[in-house]
């Protein structure tokens, strides 16, 4: 797996899974190992309990793996509303999210209303 990885040339890895202290903390371990950067997606990732989700979450955060949540990741990937190429989907995926949609919905009756 890890040769696979590192065959496609990448250097940052984006990692989400089950279980925090076991499969993903050893994926993430062996990238930081290899050289590459880690990001740990919290909010699609999840250990047998909390508190060895917490110990493994703070394990890989102290070896530099960079937390994130899933609408920041994607949110870091479209950069600027101007890619048109992809804002489209941008918006279906913000869109999952019930705070944005709120928001969303909100801006948009306020500048039907001007």
């Amino acid at each position: 797996f890890a040769a696979a990885i590192e065959a496609t040339g990448r250097g940052h890895l984006v990692v989400a899974g089950l279980m925090t202290e076991g499969c993903v903390l050893q994926t993430s371990l062996t990238a930081l190992r290899r050289g590459q950067t880690v990001s740990l997606v919290l909010d699609a990732t999840a250990g047998e309990t909390p508190v060895t989700h917490a110990a493994a979450v703070t394990r890989l955060t102290q070896l530099g793996v960079v937390p994130t949540s899933w609408l920041s990741f994607v949110s870091e990937l479209q950069v600027t509303y101007d890619d048109l190429e992809t804002v489209g989907l941008y918006r279906e995926i913000q869109a999952q999210s019930p705070t944005f949609a709120m928001y969303q919905t909100s801006l948009m009756a306020a500048l039907t209303a001007r």
